[in-house]
């Protein structure tokens, strides 16, 4: 598989410019054709679309960009890498626990509303 700018750009819902933006600060490094038009694949999609759940899960950008350095470094960085997203997995774990909270006061809120609502019906 071989997409353009934009056909990648369709796919993964960045903008072509983010697109560029990635590739000038070395998050991202797609193949050249022999017109030197970007030419992206498979690995492509699946590198950027843990880009964007790593960006969607609140790591800084700074951590994104490190991250990516050690996986271009190679296999010998993986114990950094590993210590990268472990450190990003206690947060995440952190807001699933605020989400989960937050998830129980809309679930009692509901449940009282309707039982609120019941009542009402009742007395009528």
């Amino acid at each position: 598989m071989s997409l353009k700018i934009r056909e990648f750009s369709r796919k993964t819902g960045l903008t072509t410019y983010t697109l560029r933006y990635y590739e000038k600060i070395g998050l991202l490094q797609p193949e050249r054709d022999k017109a030197n038009h970007r030419d992206y694949n498979e690995n492509d999609l699946d590198w950027i679309d843990l880009l964007q759940k790593l960006k969607s899960t609140g790591m800084p950008l700074k951590d994104i960009k490190e991250f990516s350095n050690l996986v271009l470094t190679g296999d010998n960085t993986i114990p950094q890498r590993i210590k990268i997203l472990e450190k990003h997995q206690e947060k995440v774990i952190e807001q699933l626990t605020e989400f989960n909270d937050c998830l129980d006061k809309v679930n009692f809120k509901i449940k009282y509303y309707r039982g609120v609502l019941k009542s009402n019906i009742r007395e009528a």
